[in-house]
């Protein structure tokens, strides 16, 4: 689901704390169970069968996005205390 959200590898093996072969692997095996080629298929086809609705997924991204944020300006106000010790 975060693969639909449009988060790239990366982005989402750090996020779950896996190595990004895993999530390839995972994508693969998705794509594969769905009979597509591509992101954007994929993401059709899994709407059509129920599994998420667009609103799913403006939350999902949405949520992290707030989520990352957040933790982005905590790290950089302990480096300003830190740097102003």
């Amino acid at each position: 689901m975060l693969t639909c959200c449009g988060f790239d590898c990366k982005e989402i093996a750090n996020k779950l704390y896996i190595s990004e072969r895993t999530v390839n692997n995972h994508n693969c095996e998705i794509h594969r169970s769905l009979g597509s080629k591509k992101p954007h298929e994929m993401i059709i086809i899994a709407e059509k069968l129920g599994f998420f609705t667009l609103k799913d997924l403006v939350f999902i991204r949405m949520k992290y996005d707030l989520k990352s944020k957040t933790i982005i300006e905590e790290k950089s106000k302990k480096y300003k205390k830190k740097k102003a010790a």
